[in-house]
């Protein structure tokens, strides 16, 4: 369970690749962004956000009173989330645990820097 205040951002715009997550709206009127724009969410609203593509997703609080958000998750690992606006790529472990946050660089040849 999350309490959003006024002006805040839940987390940066982003999609998870091996998780699903439910928005449920406790209290007050947040702004959800989605590759399909934005919209208001009232008090007992639910959104789902796939897993992939047509899973991103952001959550702010625009208005001048704190919201309070339930955030379900399938809690799956490994994970990948991509940040689009920041260009960046989180991966987590087995167990969860942090393996990178960077900006992706070139592709490498599936060999590059293994030893003959």
């Amino acid at each position: 369970m999350y309490e959003l205040e006024p002006g805040n951002r839940l987390f940066p715009y982003h999609t998870h690749h091996a998780n699903e997550e439910w928005l449920i709206v406790l209290r007050g009127e947040p702004t959800l962004r989605t590759a399909g724009g934005e919209q208001t969410l009232r008090e007992g609203d639910v959104a789902v956000f796939r897993r992939g593509a047509d899973g991103f997703h952001q959550v702010v609080n625009r208005t001048d009173a704190p919201v309070r958000l339930l955030m379900l998750s399938t809690m799956l690992m490994p994970e990948i989330v991509e940040y689009p606006d920041g260009g960046k790529i989180g991966a987590r472990s087995a167990t969860g645990e942090r393996i990178m946050l960077s900006r992706p660089g070139p592709m490498l040849d599936y060999f590059d820097g293994e030893e003959d």
